[in-house]
Order: structure tokens, then sequence, then C-alpha cells
């Protein structure tokens, strides 16, 4: 990759992901806050960056980043988690955030050192919902939490909002050979979305909705990690493309799951 590459790719790959993370906000508008955590702990991330990476890496460098990726579910549900109770005890988004990544860092750090393998992997993330369904603010449950959001800004500002998480997705994506496989897994686990998501949900719609849906994102999150799984397990056997189509599959049919499911039962 060349100079010229990365730039050139820098330029289209920001309008790729913020054009999703733009849809993803009007849509939260338009369902609430359970809906909401459900649209923004999809892959929209790590999906577009990992596609980026497909193309240009090994079967074996896609797989070690899913894996990282999946490892890092644990500090993502800590980062959440945080937030949740964070919110409302300061008076501003920054602030909250800032808290909410502190304590990111503090699970993600020693994560990456691990090198843990799947099956261990495995066994964190697992334990990582149930720890984040036991620590949850329950000041957010579903009686509880806000189930509409009435926008308190214009279109213009939202868009702003998306293409500065979609440059920094591609910033990550275009440096991922320098990175090495672990830390470009790592940095698709950062929450970019769900920052992007909050700062974009705490301006335009309040911070009470804002924080109901990251809260709420421990359900969604599970479209996320079978997107991660499926790219550590599936790359060096039916190659990188493939591999990341069929993680993308599971992660939708997860998400259309989470959403009708419930109203299927309801109705019963």
């Amino acid at each position: 990759m060349d100079l010229f590459d990365f730039f050139s790719g820098f330029a289209i790959k920001p309008l790729f992901t913020g054009a999703i993370l733009l849809a993803a906000s009007l849509a939260a508008e338009r369902s609430g806050v359970l809906i909401a955590a459900i649209i923004v702990t999809l892959p929209l991330n790590a999906g577009p960056g990992f596609l980026f990476v497909a193309l240009d890496t090994s079967p074996e460098f896609l797989s070690k980043g899913g894996l990282a990726s999946f490892s890092a579910t644990l500090a993502v549900h800590t980062f959440t988690t945080a937030y949740a109770w964070t919110s409302g005890r300061l008076k501003s988004f920054w602030p909250i955030w800032l808290v909410a990544l502190l304590a990111w860092l503090l699970i993600s750090v020693p994560l990456v050192q691990l090198h843990l393998s799947l099956a261990t992997a495995a066994i964190l993330v697992a334990c990582s919902f149930g720890l984040s369904h036991l620590l949850r603010d329950r000041r957010f449950d579903q009686g509880s939490a806000p189930t509409r959001a009435v926008r308190q800004v214009t279109i213009k500002f939202l868009i702003v909002r998306a293409l500065v998480g979609g440059a920094v997705v591609a910033l990550t994506a275009s440096a991922a050979k320098f990175l090495g496989p672990e830390l470009t897994g790592l940095g698709f686990a950062f929450p970019v979305t769900l920052t992007a998501s909050a700062w974009m949900l705490y301006s335009a719609y309040g911070p009470n909705f804002s924080a109901a849906t990251i809260s709420n994102t421990r359900k969604g999150l599970v479209s996320y990690v079978a997107f991660c799984f499926s790219l550590a397990v599936l790359p060096p056997h039916i190659g990188n493309l493939p591999a990341w189509f069929a993680a993308v599959g599971i992660s939708v049919i997860i998400t259309l799951m989470l959403v009708f499911v419930p109203r299927v039962i309801r109705k019963a």
C-alpha cells in the first residue's frame, strides 16, 4: 500500500461508513430505544473496516483481527455499562464519554497483551454478557427507557457527526498493515460507532435517550459478536471475501431475530 492508495482510500471510506452511521441514526429516531440499541450494535465500525482489510490482507491476518475484536467484547460491555451509569451524574457528553473510554482502556489494553485462544475468548465473551446484565443501570430497563426520540438538531448536524465517525473507521482500516492484526482488531473493537451514535443521540435527542440506547446495547451486541466470531473462524477455510459476506449475513440474521422474535412471542 503506497501513500497514494492510503490517501485515495481514505477519501472514499469516510463517506461509505458515514452514510451507514447516518442511516442508523435516522432509523433510531423512528424506532425508539430498544430498536435503536440493536441498530447501533450492528458491526457498523468493524463491518466496513474489516471489508477494507479483507481486500488487502491474508486470511490469517483477517482471522487474527477478527479474534482480537471478538476478545474485546468484554471491553465494549465495560464501555456501555460505564456510559449508562455515568450519564445523568455528569453534566455534559464528553466527561461521560471520557469515563466510559477509561473503562474500555482498562479492560482492552491487558486483553490485547494476552493473545487469547478462540476457546478462552469465547468463555470470556459469554461471561461479559452475564456481567453486563447484572451490572446494568436499571433506570434504563425496558419498562423505564424512553420509547421515542424528538430530534433537536438539523439533518446537517447529523451528517457532520456521521462523517466524523466514518473518518475514524477509515483511518483504522487504512492503517491496518502498519498496526498488525491484533491492533487492527482492537481498533475495530474501539467503540467508534457507539461513541458516534451516543454523541449524535445525546445532541439530537437528549441525554436520557442516548444513555438508554447505549445501556440496552448489551442485547444487540450478539450480532456484533457473531460477526467477529465468524471472521475469526472462516477466512482460512473459505477465503477473505466469502468469510466477510458470511459474517455479515449471520449478523443480519441475528439482528432480524432480535427485532422480530420478541414481537412474535408477545403476540402468541
